[in-house]
């Protein structure tokens, strides 16, 4: 989970209340726009990027934009389905 402050408050906020569906970590999704990432057998096109919306302010009660710019994530579509486990290697289809 991680901390954010906003409006002088501080709320702890894990993955699922910021409506990820999928959390890559050490990837700068922005920079694959446009790009298939390859997660085991499941291909994914990053679309466009996702900014934190009015959605967490709501659920906890604060508006938590400011707090959470520049963190948003991306949409993706999924382009070959498939299974997805814990700690899968993530690459680019053109990585090689």
């Amino acid at each position: 989970m991680q901390r954010a402050a906003a409006g002088g408050r501080r709320a702890w906020v894990g993955a699922g209340d910021l409506r990820r569906n999928l959390v890559i970590a050490g990837l700068d999704l922005r920079a694959h726009r446009g790009r298939t990432l390859v997660i085991g057998a499941v291909h994914v096109v990053v679309r466009s990027t996702c900014p934190p919306c009015g959605y967490l302010g709501r659920r906890l009660g604060v508006d938590m934009r400011s707090a959470l710019r520049g963190i948003g994530g991306v949409r993706a579509a999924v382009a070959r389905g498939g299974r997805l486990a814990v700690g899968m290697p993530v690459s680019g289809l053109d990585d090689g």
